[in-house]
């Protein structure tokens, strides 16, 4: 202000004063409940995910694999539109592929050689190197897998699976874990946050995967 302030008026600051530090500790305690329930809902998703896995004992039972991340994913908040898992078979070079619909179903499991042509290469590389892979692929990117899925007859023609990819493509996620890669699909680049909570899923499977 323009001129000091008598003792009564500092007195009146002083109650102001004692509020607010009030407030902001009652605005610190709220931050730390919400990110203790953050925390209990992602260790809770984790849970499910190892516990689920770890319930699986033969191949075809990896066609829950998909489904089961989709629910965890939408569990946990992140915005997604697709999500599968890469299993890396490093004795035949194939990676085995879970991928989703859509709507959160399984597609079905296909196989793609290691030397596919286009962005695969570059994803098994990532995976060697245990680096995370982000790209952005647009519709002609999604072409060969499309094919592929048509000739595996999971699909019985490339539009089926071409008509539900967006015209402004989709951001790839794909987080490396021992044995394959767990890859997470969206309309927007995911924050650093969201992709170190995909990480946590990746490594829950892959320690239930083992």
């Amino acid at each position: 202000s323009d001129q000091h302030y008598n003792e009564d008026e500092i007195k009146i600051l002083k109650r102001f004063a004692t509020i607010i530090d009030l407030t902001y500790r009652r605005y610190m305690e709220l931050q730390q409940s919400e990110a203790n329930a953050r925390e209990a809902v992602k260790q809770a998703a984790l849970d499910r995910v190892r516990a689920d896995i770890a319930s699986m004992r033969t191949i075809a039972d990896l066609d829950r694999i998909t489904p089961l991340i989709w629910n965890e994913l939408t569990i946990l908040g992140l915005p997604f539109i697709r999500c599968g898992v890469f299993i890396m078979d490093e004795t035949q070079r194939l990676i085995h592929t879970f991928l989703s619909s859509p709507d959160g179903k399984a597609i079905g499991a296909f196989h793609l050689p290691y030397d596919t042509p286009g962005h695969f290469p570059v994803m098994l590389k990532h995976w060697h190197e245990k680096k995370i892979y982000l790209s952005h692929w647009s519709e002609p990117d999604f072409m060969g897998i499309a094919e592929t899925l048509v000739k595996q007859g999971s699909i019985a023609t490339k539009e089926q699976y071409l008509s539900a990819i967006p015209h402004s493509g989709v951001y790839l996620h794909c987080l490396p874990f021992l044995q394959g890669m767990l890859y997470v699909g969206s309309l927007e680049k995911l924050g650093d946050d969201q992709i170190e909570l995909i990480a946590h899923v990746a490594d829950a499977f892959s320690t239930a995967y083992a």
